[in-house]
């Protein structure tokens, strides 16, 4: 990769590009008309993947728990040396007490909380009573590493 010597150390010898289904879920229950999906897209390059989501008006009729979104490319975090990863998230029609959410994956899971980092000092996962049914979206961009 910009040498003019094709050493190990220099190649590019994973990329790949696609797309993926996100789906809202929750921890305790998941809504009684179903999980709502989504549109997602990677980019793997190496061990570093970078995803993309939209999930639009999801469903929150019935569920209870913190809120997650199933459905990772490769799985998800399959390493253990990093503890968390953080990106961005945007939402609509979202009742928290904090303008500033973060999404995150821990290390070694295979999906992703939205994180609401209130004054207090552990901060909140969002949950289905911070949704409004058929209403709340969340669009997300993270980037991880996989094995």
């Amino acid at each position: 990769l910009g040498v003019t010597s094709a050493t190990s150390s220099n190649l590019l010898d994973d990329y790949e590009e696609g797309t993926w289904t996100p789906s809202a879920e929750f921890s305790s229950a998941n809504p009684s008309s179903g999980a709502t999906t989504g549109t997602g897209s990677y980019i793997k390059v190496g061990k570093l993947c970078t995803v993309t989501c939209n999930l639009n008006n999801i469903n929150v009729s019935g569920a209870s728990g913190d809120f997650k979104i199933t459905g990772l490319p490769f799985g998800g975090s399959t390493r253990t040396s990093i503890p968390i990863y953080m990106g961005s998230v945007r939402t609509r029609s979202l009742n928290v007490g904090s303008n500033y959410l973060v999404a995150q994956i821990q290390d070694g899971l295979t999906h992703m909380d939205i994180f609401e980092n209130d004054n207090s000092s552990s901060g909140d996962n969002i949950n289905a009573g911070n949704c409004s049914d058929g209403a709340s979206d969340f669009n997300v961009t993270i980037t991880y590493e996989t094995n």
